[in-house]
């Protein structure tokens, strides 16, 4: 479960916990009746965006032979290869 879906799934608890103390504590029906139904969308649609994005595929961008980046090659103005070792010793740090 990514970060995105633990989200998504502790949004549906809140919701379906305030859901529960409307009923159990709120003696005002019209009050009731409409932060019940509010919260009760919002639990239907963060559990479908929970459940269903989570079942779909994922589109993964890669190279043109279908793996992914394999060596990263550093080149100066020229065109020389620059040695990445080189490289990240001198880099600027901010």
């Amino acid at each position: 479960m990514n970060k995105k879906n633990f989200m998504d799934m502790m949004i549906c608890s809140l919701s379906a916990a305030i859901i529960i103390l409307c009923f159990t504590y709120m003696e005002q029906s019209q009050r009731r009746d409409t932060l019940t139904a509010v919260c009760g969308i919002v639990f239907l649609a963060f559990l479908l965006l929970a459940v269903v994005m989570d079942s779909l595929p994922t589109k993964r961008k890669r190279g043109a032979n279908g793996r992914g980046i394999q060596e990263l090659l550093l080149l100066d103005e020229e065109g020389n290869e620059i040695p990445a070792l080189a490289y990240w010793r001198t880099r600027p740090r901010f």
